[in-house]
This record gives C-alpha cells, sequence and structure tokens, in this order.
C-alpha cells in the first residue's frame, strides 16, 4: 500500500514539477525576446558611430539584422559611406534592412 501510495505522490510531483517548468519557461522566454528586440531602428549615424568605435562589421551587421534600420541608402549617401569607411557588407546590409 505503501509503495503504491509513493508512485503515485512520485508521479504527481513529477507531473507538477513540469507544469511549474514550462509555465516559467515561456514568460522567461518571452522576456528575452523582448529585450533583445527592444532597440529601436538604426540609423546611418548609428552605423557610423559603431564603425568608428571599431566594432567588427560581423557585429554591426548582426545588429542591423536584428533592430531593423531607417537607413537613407540614396546614391549620394552610399558614395559618402564609402568615403567614411564604411564596408561594401554594412551598406548591404543597410539597404536590405530598408526593404
Amino acid at each position: 500500500m505503501f509503495e503504491r501510495f509513493s508512485r503515485h505522490f512520485l508521479l504527481i510531483l513529477v507531473i507538477a514539477g513540469l507544469a511549474f517548468a514550462t509555465a516559467w519557461a515561456k514568460p522567461a522566454a518571452k522576456t528575452i525576446q523582448q529585450s533583445q528586440g527592444s532597440s529601436t531602428a538604426l540609423s546611418n549615424q548609428d552605423v557610423l558611430g559603431m564603425i568608428k568605435a571599431g566594432l567588427a562589421p560581423d557585429l554591426i551587421i548582426a545588429k542591423i539584422k536584428s533592430s531593423g534600420g531607417n537607413f537613407d541608402t540614396s546614391p549620394e549617401t552610399m558614395k559618402k559611406l564609402q568615403i567614411d569607411g564604411v564596408p561594401g557588407e554594412i551598406v548591404m546590409a543597410m539597404i536590405v534592412a530598408g526593404t
């Protein structure tokens, strides 16, 4: 009798634990997503600032992809970006983010 009771009790504990873990994991995942996606859209000045700070192009591109942007990619501005030392792959990420 005691063994049967302990099995049922153990089963109830496992089910309760799974229910708690599932209920806890969803809000935690949502909080992480909100903190990652809470960035505002980037601008050309933001990109220039990251380049001047010495951030790696891969990091800047990842930030552009995750934040989106409100970029001026007119031909004249693209010429200025090249003069300012913005790598082509970053300009490409800016163009893609704006579409």
